[in-house]
């Protein structure tokens, strides 16, 4: 049986580490590190706790139009009457 290829990725800061080596470093799962790594190399991100927060999907039209509202003006705008 052959020995699987291990993909070596190059972070912002220099270091050059697989998948695995990384894992262990950071504590993150494999899978997780996969998808940050499509989106950056910094290491700093790659290791942030709140990394899926910052990069939540943009506002809707509606949401931006109407984020100002307080919450009984949004009642009685959309609310049941």
């Amino acid at each position: 049986m052959t020995k699987k290829k291990n993909k070596l990725y190059t972070l912002n800061d220099g270091r050059i580490l697989t998948i695995q080596e990384l894992s262990n470093l950071t504590g993150i799962k494999q899978k997780t590190l996969y998808d940050r790594l499509d989106r950056t190399r910094e290491f700093k991100e790659l290791t942030d706790l709140n990394y899926q927060r910052k990069h939540q999907k943009t506002m809707t039209a509606f949401e931006r139009t109407y984020k100002d509202l307080s919450p009984e003006l949004f009642k009685l705008l959309f609310g049941k009457w």
